[in-house]
């Protein structure tokens, strides 16, 4: 489990606070937010050459709409209780987080814990919400 959506943490986010007044960095509508999303996302975002991020920039302007539907999808209340979920998984999982998450709080760590008979945690200091692209 990469910064796991799916529990409400104990502390938090910089993305819950900031949704509370309004605002969504997570939704890119222009080259700058596009830039802002993933200064927001990592603590240590990768290096993306000019053509590169116009294209990606360009992309996820394109799809806002449908980045908006899917960001209100995921926000929905789930059917099933978190605890009914995680504590039916009996395969060994490995808990990866960035310790400077700022979308979803490290503090969700324990939530994931409690209910996981078989997991290992890794919380990885100055890394942000993509661990597996600030980290590869």
């Amino acid at each position: 489990m990469f910064d796991s959506a799916g529990v409400i943490s104990p502390e938090p986010s910089e993305l819950s606070k900031l949704l509370v007044r309004g605002e969504n960095p997570l939704i890119a509508d222009s080259a700058e937010n596009y830039e802002r999303l993933l200064d927001f996302e990592m603590e240590d975002p990768p290096f993306l050459t000019l053509p590169f991020a116009n294209v990606m920039s360009r992309k996820s302007s394109a799809r806002k709409e449908l980045n908006e539907k899917i960001f209100l999808d995921i926000m929905k209340p789930e059917k099933y209780t978190v605890q009914h979920v995680l504590s039916a998984i009996k395969t060994p999982v490995l808990i990866l987080w960035g310790k400077e998450d700022r979308v979803i709080h490290v503090s969700s760590v324990s939530v994931f814990e409690r209910y996981l008979s078989n997991q290992k945690r890794i919380t990885l200091a100055n890394v942000g919400h993509a661990p597996m692209v600030e980290r590869s």
